[in-house]
């Protein structure tokens, strides 16, 4: 896959939700998960609590968009999941949130990904 082939699209929460970061923050939301190497790419990346950026094929026709909290907090979970060492969270409450519902298993990125390039398509007017 070359360069030619991705777009680049923006998240947007609008509802306070808050993007988390932490030690890992670029998931490939394709990826098996287990350290495999695969030759899916969908890379998410957290830039500041209220925006994310979204690396993925054209083929997903995927645009930029304000994403629903359910699937804002489906996001958090993954980069909770890949995260090492440390999280980094918009607040306290929010981080204590996102770390006592974490799951033993890792959040399916790519039913993420569905709910992304749905959320997507819903706000297909653009990013406003």
């Amino acid at each position: 896959m070359n360069r030619n082939e991705l777009d680049i699209v923006f998240l947007d929460d609008r509802y306070d939700v808050g993007f988390i970061t932490g030690d890992q923050p670029v998931v490939n939301l394709l990826g098996p998960g287990d350290g495999r190497q695969t030759t899916e790419l969908a890379l998410f990346y957290p830039v500041s609590p209220d925006i994310s950026c979204l690396v993925v094929p054209r083929n997903y026709e995927v645009h930029s968009a304000v994403i629903p909290g359910n699937v804002i907090e489906e996001l958090n979970a993954l980069v909770a999941w890949e995260s090492e060492n440390f999280l980094i969270a918009k607040s306290n409450k929010r981080l204590q949130t996102i770390v006592s519902g974490s799951s033993s298993t890792r959040p399916s990125g790519r039913k993420i990904l569905e709910s992304v390039v749905k959320a997507s398509r819903s706000t297909i007017s653009g990013y406003t």
